[in-house]
């Protein structure tokens, strides 16, 4: 990861891919396997190990994934889907998060 390329925390990461996706977050969390809770998880995944140092392990927690395998799984599914829907998805889920990270690093920097 380049010395520019901040890093997003996981929740703003998650917020922004179920807005992007119009999905609850609460899905995301759950065993559900509606095709578009689907998306926004793997979208989830594959961000989360782009933008963050969280290892599958740790994204399993925190989706609330007893292990990593099904997560794993994920991350290469999301590989393989290059669709345009899929694309612009992660595009503005990726756009959102970055907005939101940058805000949050602005109003802590002005309180200290």
């Amino acid at each position: 990861m380049s010395a520019t390329r901040r890093r997003i925390p996981f929740g703003i990461l998650v917020q922004a891919v179920c807005d992007a996706a119009g999905e609850d977050v609460s899905d995301v969390y759950t065993g559900c396997r509606h095709e578009a809770v689907v998306a926004a998880r793997r979208a989830i995944v594959l961000l989360a190990r782009r933008h963050t140092t969280m290892s599958f392990q740790e994204i399993a927690r925190r989706l609330g994934r007893r292990t990593h395998s099904g997560v794993y799984q994920m991350h290469l599914a999301a590989h393989g889907t290059h669709n345009e829907a899929w694309l612009s998805l992660l595009e503005r889920a990726t756009e959102l998060a970055r907005v939101r990270a940058d805000a949050v690093r602005l109003s802590q920097e002005e309180r200290s």
